[in-house]
């Protein structure tokens, strides 16, 4: 004869378990809601930064957060009057002013009916150089509903580092807005890389041209 008696539990351990599981469920329904929601405001509050725009005559910029190596993102809002473009080189990169017109690339603000973008109105731009699945290098711009993507067939070694250190880099609008007159390029970004000193472990700004990068907003009528 089986002596071993089955487990039993009462009304009142049953009903604590089903409590526990029921609180259990709701705890974790509760904080992922809750994680939801804090990621979108965050996002919501990184898009809204404050652009001070007031002027129609200029080109205004403010920097908005990123998420990931070679990515910028802006606010920004064109002049009222002219047609736009944005510029890019990846070789070459001055101390100051624009890089050679022979490694300059141009793609002109469009919308997706490849209407110019009219100015006064405040847009969300993205730019930004990655490889995709095919281990190809690729240069993104994006803008209201449009995108483009252009192959890079030559990249600089730079591009394949796993570093980006000793490199020196400056970008518009950080903290608050910037603007420039409608007829100046506005530099939205620049990385240039530093110069070793023989002998030194010091790094130092380079006069001439380097490896590097500008991203820049031009008129072009």
């Amino acid at each position: 004869m089986n002596d071993r008696r089955r487990p039993t539990f009462s009304i009142t351990t049953l009903l604590l378990v089903t409590a526990l599981i029921a609180c259990s469920i709701s705890h974790f329904l509760t904080s992922r809601k809750l994680t939801d929601t804090k990621a979108a405001l965050t996002a919501l509050r990184n898009d809204s930064l404050v652009l001070d725009a007031d002027d129609d005559a200029l080109i205004h910029v403010i920097a908005l957060p990123t998420y990931g190596p070679l990515q910028w993102r802006w606010k920004m809002q064109l002049p009222t009057e002219g047609e736009y473009c944005l510029r890019y080189s990846i070789e070459q990169i001055p101390e100051s002013g624009l890089p050679a017109q022979s490694t300059v690339i141009t793609d002109v603000f469009h919308d997706s009916n490849l209407d110019p973008l009219p100015g006064g109105i405040p847009f969300n731009l993205q730019v930004a150089f990655f490889k995709d699945s095919n281990g190809v290098w690729r240069f993104t711009a994006s803008s209201v509903d449009r995108g483009a993507f252009r192959r890079i067939d030559n990249p600089p070694p730079w591009l394949n580092s796993t570093t980006m250190g000793g490199w020196v880099s400056s970008i518009a609008g950080v903290d608050s807005t910037t603007s420039s007159n409608a007829d100046d390029p506005l530099i939205l970004v620049t990385k240039r890389k530093l110069r070793a000193n023989p002998g030194s472990s010091v790094l130092t700004v380079d006069k001439s041209p380097t490896d590097g990068l500008a991203v820049w907003v031009e008129r072009i009528d």
